[in-house]
């Protein structure tokens, strides 16, 4: 809302200083286009500057004292009469058709998101002036429910409680009804439980007849509490009314899925099953880096809703807040439906209408590039995962030539990873001219968002650059760092990265030389020790496994640098040739992967996330071979399932050019159906 002084003030083109001291002038005679969008983009700015939250779920820090709307203050004083704020313009062009996704992606993600900031920064002023009503959400006695003072719930969507015992407040909690597309109420949106909102949680569960909880978040990130835990760890608890038993837990890698059995104690004779899923590695602030596991989380998850059971209520969705990650959630699929019917979306006016449901839903600009991201893939890609039982078939139909084009399946499905794009594809420092010569192949550059943590010594001006990358595995309670065999001056920074990521195991994929060509420079010794630059390694043990060599190596520091690192390093044997591996070679491979794992994870300390750092010549193709097979053989143990594809598009989210040709794709699936058959014999 506008006072009237202000909002005529504003139409003769009264001088206003924005937040960040920039003079803007408009007045009604203003005809000129670019003049208009200059205009709205600075009022967005300065209402952004003071929406709900600052970015992510983490808004504890926020008082409603301390919000403001710049030009546009919450409470309008008595003495002045209230105008509807007019609306700044809409953006234009964001309904996109199907077929122009991928184009309509790569324009705005370009120059750092330029295009798709431009409209995220919209969004708050336009959601100011269609005043969405919050009043019942802020009144005084409801402030020790909201867990964040800035994030309550709409008048018109909040979810309402029984009251209890006469208690007219007792019918608040924070959460509100959302649509799904062509679904009203299709799910809840809600803030993670308080300690002291915990029983309300569970009779908000009873009463809508929730059979589904999304969780998407842990309980404590970054060392703050997130969501008060509302399940018993094991056996049952009760909370107020409600009798919740733990029945079983099905680990997924990424998430898990809890079985509760749920009773109230005021209606004993009904016994219901309330699917618990918990997505685990969305961080805190921001978006995932891959998309495969979100997918198959929200597939999962959306499965589980009893299709049987005509009573059945909302999906009930949160995180912290119950806005950022939840918002994502559930934008996400209200925009596949979209896609479905009518085979195109409008992100934007989808979130401008969730945000009059709830405020702030889809909370930053990366979870708003992020649903971009999800629905291109899924518009180009479809739905590639398989159960095990039909991946002999798949494997079959890609070995096929077209008569057409003359190519193989597992040539167009490797032209089709061609158009995946990083969230976020800035490469820093590895591109400078300093570190090129650092480089063994130019077009193999780490991101900047998976690059490896160096420690900086004293002497240092500059953090350390290293060719390798980050990647987190199918088991979250492990990492993988993708990296090109050394040089012979960057042997020490190997090392480096061992003592300070924590990395257990190093696995070497490629031999030192082919020919005369180096692939890797020589970086441990075969017996006693060696020292490079102020780090000395020493070899305690080897052993020769006749699938791979296995040593037992000490690196440690000098007196200044009073560290050490006890590892396990395995050389994989004959692979010469980064597009072909033999049967043999494939079954050597199987063996020094799982070795890889059972070693790392029978050495993890508790609460430690130790890694495994994998590398050959590039660090991308022999390399990227390993660590998808690694992902994949671990998923197909515990879910049945194979998703080759995907599978490698996610390794190239982390790192750029992860399996470099089609015969390394090959090489995933002929490895797999190896696999699979050495299994069927052990059984």
């Amino acid at each position: 809302m506008l006072k009237k002084s202000a909002f005529i003030a504003r139409l003769r083109g009264k001088k206003k200083k924005s937040d960040n001291n920039e003079n803007v002038v408009t007045t009604k005679y203003q005809t000129n286009a670019e003049t208009k969008q200059n205009q709205s983009l600075a009022d967005s700015r300065n209402s952004s500057q003071a929406s709900f939250t600052p970015s992510g779920d983490d808004v504890s820090d926020a008082k409603p004292d301390d919000v403001t709307h710049g030009e546009i203050p919450l409470i309008a004083t008595d003495d002045e009469e209230e105008i509807p704020t007019p609306p700044p313009p809409r953006p234009q062009n964001t309904c996109v058709e199907a077929k122009d996704l991928l184009d309509n992606f790569v324009a705005k993600h370009a120059d750092e998101d330029r295009l798709f900031r431009a409209e995220f920064e919209l969004m708050p002023a336009i959601v100011t002036s269609l005043m969405p009503k919050c009043d019942y959400a802020k009144r005084p006695e409801f402030r020790d429910k909201n867990r964040y003072r800035n994030i309550v719930t709409c008048n018109e969507s909040r979810v309402i409680l029984s009251k209890m015992d006469d208690d007219e407040s007792s019918d608040y909690i924070n959460a509100s009804y959302i649509d799904g597309h062509k679904a009203p109420r299709k799910f809840i949106a809600a803030q993670g439980p308080k300690d002291n909102t915990v029983n309300d949680f569970w009779r908000m569960i009873w009463e809508q007849r929730c059979y589904v909880i999304v969780m998407i978040t842990e309980l404590w990130e970054l060392g703050r509490k997130k969501c008060e835990q509302y399940w018993p760890a094991d056996g049952a608890v009760e909370y107020g009314k409600i009798r919740v038993e733990n029945d079983t837990l099905h680990d997924y890698g990424s998430f898990t899925m809890r079985l509760l059995k749920v009773t109230n104690c005021d209606e004993p004779d009904e016994h219901r099953v309330v699917s618990h899923f918990q997505y685990r590695a969305w961080p805190d602030h921001g978006a995932p880096k891959t998309t495969s596991e979100i997918f198959r989380f929200r597939k999962m998850s959306l499965e589980a809703q009893p299709s049987s059971d005509p009573k059945a209520g909302p999906i009930l969705v949160h995180c912290s807040a119950g806005v950022g990650r939840t918002g994502t959630y559930i934008a996400l699929d209200n925009l596949l439906g979209q896609l479905a019917d009518d085979r195109k979306v409008d992100v934007f006016e989808l979130i401008l209408s969730l945000r009059q449901r709830r405020t702030e839903m889809v909370q930053s600009l990366d979870q708003y590039v992020l649903l971009h991201k999800l629905v291109t893939e899924y518009q180009m890609f479809g739905d590639t995962d398989l159960a095990q039982d039909d991946f002999q078939q798949k494997y079959e139909e890609l070995c096929k030539t077209d008569e057409e084009t003359g190519r193989c399946g597992f040539e167009s499905q490797f032209d089709l990873l061609a158009n995946t794009n990083s969230l976020n594809g800035r490469v820093g420092s590895g591109a400078s001219e300093q570190n090129m010569n650092k480089n063994r192949d130019p077009d193999v550059i780490p991101y900047d968002h998976s690059k490896v943590f160096v420690g900086m010594r004293p002497t240092e001006q500059l953090p350390l650059y290293v060719n390798a990358s980050v990647l987190q595995g199918y088991d979250v309670r492990r990492q993988m760092i993708a990296a090109q065999s050394p040089l012979e001056g960057t042997v020490e920074d190997l090392w480096r990265i061992v003592l300070d990521n924590n990395v257990t195991c190093v696995v070497q994929t490629t031999p030192l030389n082919v020919g005369d060509k180096e692939l890797c420079h020589p970086y441990y010794p075969d017996s006693g020790s060696v020292q490079y630059g102020e780090l000395t390694v020493q070899n305690d043990a080897s052993r020769d496994h006749g699938s791979f060599l296995e040593s037992l190596l000490t690196v440690k520091g000098n007196e200044r640098e009073a560290k050490s690192q006890t590892l396990t390093h395995l050389c994989l044997p004959g692979w010469d040739d980064p597009d072909e591996l033999s049967p043999v070679g494939g079954a050597n491979l199987i063996k020094t992967l799982q070795f890889a794992v059972e070693k790392v994870d029978e050495g993890r300390a508790e609460g430690s996330k130790p890694k495994i750092l994998v590398h050959c010549s590039d660090g991308a193709g022999r390399t990227g071979v390993f660590i998808c097979l690694l992902f994949l053989i671990e998923r197909l143990n515990r879910e049945q399932r194979i998703d080759v594809f995907r599978s490698v598009k996610d390794a190239r989210d982390y790192r750029p050019k992860m399996i470099r040709t089609h015969a390394q794709l090959k090489i995933c699936y002929d490895v797999l159906l190896q696999y699979k058959e050495l299994k069927k014999t052990k059984e």
